[in-house]
This record gives C-alpha cells, structure tokens and sequence, in this order.
C-alpha cells in the first residue's frame, strides 16, 4: 500500500510519497498522528481515506481518464484540454496584447482558423485558437460570460467578462469535459470526438453536416436570409430570429446551428465551396449543396433510418435501404430543388431522382443522397403526404419548396 513519511528536510513540512511494502500497520498509524499535529485531525482523517481508497484501487481506480465528452469534436481540432476558465484566460490575454475591447462569434471563427480578429493583426497561437473554438463548441457556456456585465445575449464578450471568467468570478457550467488535476472524470461536455460530431446529445441532437445544412437552408428559404454568419449561427443557437423576417428558429435549427458552432471546420468547408477564402459567412447555395451531399465534409452522411431530432412525421422510414431520416431527406430535397431551380416536386420527379435521373429544372443530375432522400419519400407515402399537404388541404401528389425546407427544419 501507499503511505506518507514526513520529511522534515523539507521546508513547510512537505511531505514526500513511498511505497511501503511492509504490511505493518504501526509506521502509517504514527505518521497518521503526526499528520493530525500538522494539518488538523479533520484533513489528516480524510487523506487517510482518501489513501485507504488509492491502496485499494491500484492502477484502476476510477476517473483516471479525465472526461470522455470534451469539446474536441472535430476530428482532433476542439478546444483540447481547455475548459472555460482555461479558455477565458488565453482569450482574455489575446485581447490585451491585440488590443481587442470585444469579441464576437465572428471573431471566435477567425481565431479557431488560425486568423487574427481585428486589433494589431496578432496571429492566435495554437492555445488562443483551441480556446476560440471551446467557445464556439460551448455557446451556453459563452453566453453566461457575455452577459455577466448585461442583461441580454448580443453575441460580443468584452475583456472584462473573460477577465473575470478566467479567474472564477463568473458561476459557469463548464461543459469541457476536462478531467481534473487528480484525474478524476471531467463533466459531460460538448462534442463527442467523433468524425465531425454526429451523436451530440442535447446540443446537436443526431445532426450532421448533411441535415445540419437542410435545416439551415430550409430556415434561410421561409426566412429571406440570402446567408448566415458565425453571430447569427449563434443568435439561431439562442432561439433567437437571424434578421430576415424575423422568423423564430425551430428546435431542429437551433441543434443545427450548434452543430455549425461546435464544427468550425466543417463550416468552413460549407463556406468556402463557392469561393476560396474564409470569411465566416454562408450563402444559402452552399448550405443547399451541403444538404445534397456534394461538399466533402468529412461527414459519414445520414444517420441511419431515424427521424432527427423528432423528424418530420410520427412514422417510422419503412425501407432499411434508406438509412435516412425524413428531416435529412426533405432537407436534400430542398437543397436540389434550390440548386435545380425545382418550384415543387411530384411523385414522378421523386422516381426519376431515385433513379439518378434529373427532374426537370436546370438538368442537374442528383447525388447520391439526393437518389437516398428521393427513396425514402417513395418508400414512406404517409410521410410525403403530411408535407405537400403543409400548406394547403388535400393531396395532389406535388409539394412546393417552401414545405421541404419546413421539413426539414421540423415544422412540419
């Protein structure tokens, strides 16, 4: 077992670790009595314990991995051991030799890729981009830092509120997942450190790339947003409208653009399909391609026969060939009809995209998810049925755009 001997070479009364492999009990009574003079018998009595514990587990005692659900999603590029504290303090100490007042979540995206945001054009170092992007993956986390000195979310953290988070004056739910410094198990946290986040729980639900960009575009479509950047990502992730027509985002639109926060890199291959050179803004074509499958993301694609994040309808998708969910599927749909200049689609478009064949439009040849979504609509008619019949009563076997992209973002 392990037991503590008083050094006394050492000043301050430190005490050094030893293995004693004696058996006897006498030495670790005698020391547990010195231990009570020194540090008072309520501490010396729970180191004992705490000893007692360590001799029992061995090299397998438990909590000596230090979190499994951190922020660091994205195939290796997540806020690494950072937690908000830790975050706080790089972020706030950017600031300073920057010369930032603020931050905003164009700002944190900037810094998560390696630019400098504003200021005196410092580059972050690799700490300062690991701690943009726990604030990305963490926008609850962010929020409670930038309202700490107002009332109200606006998206912008001046240097006071990291200032004060990094040393503790703000109560945070720190959802880093870090261990602590004994090694016990950190707290649940954000992404799941797998691919580009698929399976995040309650902040990214079942979404991927895929049916994260479906239900951005869809809410883009009945929103009027011509595009979206990293502040209305996060004001969409509040349940707050992101300009346009002031639309209220839906459960699955939130999850969707916490799925965009808490994958920089996977938003950046969104952003840039279209132009090379990230800027931190989308247009709603890029999201549209995204939907259908024709940006390599990263992403292992749909998420296997289930309606994400409540789907669309109450049915189950009755083919075990889709693999798709019926959200994911509208949203793909949504994306070609937007790119193929499609105002509706009816059952006979469906089968031709199924078949890989183009539907009318612009003639542009479906992808492979778009032929995946098309299936999946003809495999589940009472699905189909409940969306083209959103907007007006009565099936006629053709649906409009505008109620794809509702599906898509859950409203249907």
């Amino acid at each position: 077992m392990v037991s503590l001997n008083l050094d006394p070479s050492i000043s301050g009364g430190q005490f050094q670790s030893t293995d004693d492999v004696s058996g006897t009990g006498g030495q670790d009574s005698a020391l547990m009595k010195e231990l009570a003079k020194v540090l008072g018998p309520e501490l010396a009595k729970a180191l004992e314990k705490d000893l007692a514990e360590l001799g029992d587990g061995g090299d397998g005692s438990s909590g000596g991995t230090g979190g499994t659900g951190g922020a660091g999603g994205t195939g290796g590029s997540g806020g690494d051991g950072m937690n908000a504290q830790s975050a706080s303090g790089a972020l706030a100490g950017y600031m300073g030799t920057n010369g930032n007042q603020s931050l905003d979540m164009n700002d944190l995206y900037k810094l998560a890729e390696g630019q400098s945001a504003g200021g005196n054009g410092q580059t972050p170092s690799p700490a300062v981009q690991q701690a943009a992007k726990f604030m990305l993956q963490n926008p609850d986390t962010f929020k409670q830092i930038e309202t700490n000195d107002v009332a109200g979310a606006d998206g912008k953290s001046g240097i006071q509120n990291f200032q004060n988070a990094a040393q503790g004056n703000i109560a945070l739910d720190d959802a880093s997942g870090a261990g602590g410094d004994d090694g016990s198990t950190g707290s649940t946290g954000g992404t799941s450190g797998t691919g580009d986040a698929s399976g995040l729980g309650d902040d990214g639900s079942s979404m991927n790339a895929q049916s994260a960009s479906g239900a951005l575009a869809g809410y883009m479509g009945t929103n009027g947003n011509k595009a979206l950047d990293m502040n209305d990502l996060y004001k969409l992730a509040q349940g707050q409208s992101a300009g346009g027509n002031g639309q209220k985002p839906s459960a699955e639109v939130q999850q969707a653009a916490k799925f965009m926060l808490q994958n920089p890199d996977t938003f950046k291959q969104i952003e840039t399909n279209d132009v090379a050179g990230a800027d931190g803004k989308s247009g709603i074509e890029n999201f549209e391609n995204a939907a259908q499958g024709n940006i390599a993301t990263g992403d292992s694609g749909s998420t296997g026969g289930t309606n994400n994040a409540g789907g669309t309808s109450g049915t189950d998708d009755a083919s075990g060939a889709n693999a798709m969910g019926t959200n994911e599927a509208a949203g793909a749909l949504a994306g070609y009809m937007g790119t193929n200049g499609n105002k509706a689609l009816n059952v006979e478009d469906l089968y031709k995209l199924s078949q890989g064949e183009a539907a009318g439009g612009n003639g542009q040849k479906p992808s492979a998810e778009v032929q995946q979504a098309a299936k999946t609509m003809l495999a589940n008619p009472d699905t189909f049925n409940k969306i083209e019949t959103h907007d007006v009563a009565g099936a006629d076997g053709n649906s409009g755009i505008q109620n794809f992209q509702n599906a898509a973002q859950g409203l249907v």
